[in-house]
């Protein structure tokens, strides 16, 4: 959301304000930087040259270059704002005030048209957002979008998230995704988030051949494989969490007795559908034993899997990891995050306090 301050208006307005910051152009939401770069547009190209960053340090708008749509009462603006009103003005002299913030800036090659003689801004044709897919590749729920979306053959632009900075907790990400959590997509100007979610919409929409197998739209079929993924979502993930926020957020130096108790009851569900199916919930693969599947290659690496108790989990996790997309992404991130966790229990062997965490909080 674009920022007022008391600053003069880039083109020479005798306006009193508010003087509108632009959109962040180094923020990680596509849609920011498209907005900057609209913004940017009706600089004059001089000024456009100095870099983004010093830009948007330096440079104001005043609300007389945007339409009303896009003012709100409280005078700010609209989150697709776009400056397009008596913008045929050039700042005075073409420079901004050498007394203003001299940070490092970057070079910037966008190349826009601009024309003058209807007090409108004409853009460039642009393509629309890529897809992009918000993730972490050691979270068993990014890993498992990654799957289907291998499976597909279907393209995105990741952005990996700094997990232990809160970059998915950041005003920019909580405005593409109010819960913060990932992995989260955009898809055009479509946004969705929870694995389970962007598993569906991708098979519905790119992987039309292949959502039958993935997904039956048989309606047992289909409820045994929800079923699976409500367990998973709500139990099996749930016991990976308890663990791994503690962790990394606080300072718990090793699964407790009850922890390492949960996980085995969870395991024993698992088993206990793999008696009735091949797989998790049917005699094929789906995207039931995809989700369960990631969860599983992560807590393996905090509870070792007893062979005796659990045979016919250790046969459907061979199957599983037999399939290359399912290597590639769900057995190395969860190697992965195990790795993670048994780092960081050494490193909070000399914490003390075991901190209580939200097992909400952030991965879906």
């Amino acid at each position: 959301m674009p920022r007022r301050c008391k600053m003069k208006c880039y083109f020479g307005c005798n306006d009193s304000g508010p003087f509108h910051t632009f959109p962040n152009p180094e923020s990680v939401i596509v849609e920011h930087i498209e907005r900057f770069n609209d913004w940017k547009a009706v600089l004059d190209l001089d000024i456009q040259k100095i870099g983004d960053r010093k830009i948007y340090n330096n440079v104001r708008l005043c609300g007389n270059h945007f339409e009303d749509c896009f003012k709100l009462p409280s005078g700010r603006l609209t989150q697709n704002s776009r400056p397009t009103l008596f913008c045929n003005k050039q700042y005075p002299n073409n420079k901004i005030d050498e007394s203003l913030d001299t940070s490092e800036t970057r070079d910037n090659v966008d190349s826009w048209d601009i024309k003058n003689g209807n007090n409108k801004v004409e853009h460039a044709p642009k393509e629309l957002p890529p897809r992009i897919l918000y993730k972490i590749d050691a979270g068993p729920p990014s890993c498992a979008v990654k799957i289907i979306a291998d499976i597909i053959g279907l393209e995105f632009a990741e952005k990996e998230c700094d997990f232990f900075k809160l970059e998915h907790k950041s005003p920019d990400f909580l405005e593409l995704n109010p819960l913060g959590t990932l992995p989260t997509i955009t898809d055009g100007k479509f946004v969705l988030s929870d694995s389970n979610a962007i598993m569906k919409y991708l098979l519905s929409k790119y992987g039309k051949e292949l959502e039958e197998s993935l997904y039956p739209s048989d309606i047992e079929s289909r409820a045994l494989v929800d079923q699976a993924l409500f367990f998973n979502a709500g139990v099996f993930f749930i016991r990976l969490k308890a663990i791994a926020l503690p962790t990394v957020f606080g300072s718990l130096q090793e699964p407790t007795a009850k922890h390492l108790e949960d996980i085995e009851s969870a395991y024993g569900v698992i088993e206990a559908y793999l008696r009735k199916h091949h797989y998790i919930a049917t005699d094929h693969l789906t995207i039931a034993d995809i989700a369960v599947g990631c969860t599983a290659f992560a807590l393996r690496g905090v509870l070792e899997i007893d062979e005796n108790k659990f045979p016919g989990m250790i046969r459907w996790l061979q199957i599983l990891s037999e399939v290359p997309k399912i290597k590639k992404h769900g057995v190395s991130g969860g190697d992965l995050l195990a790795d993670i966790l048994r780092k960081q229990w050494k490193k909070n062997k000399n914490v003390e306090k075991i901190y209580d965490i939200d097992i909400s909080y952030g991965i879906s």
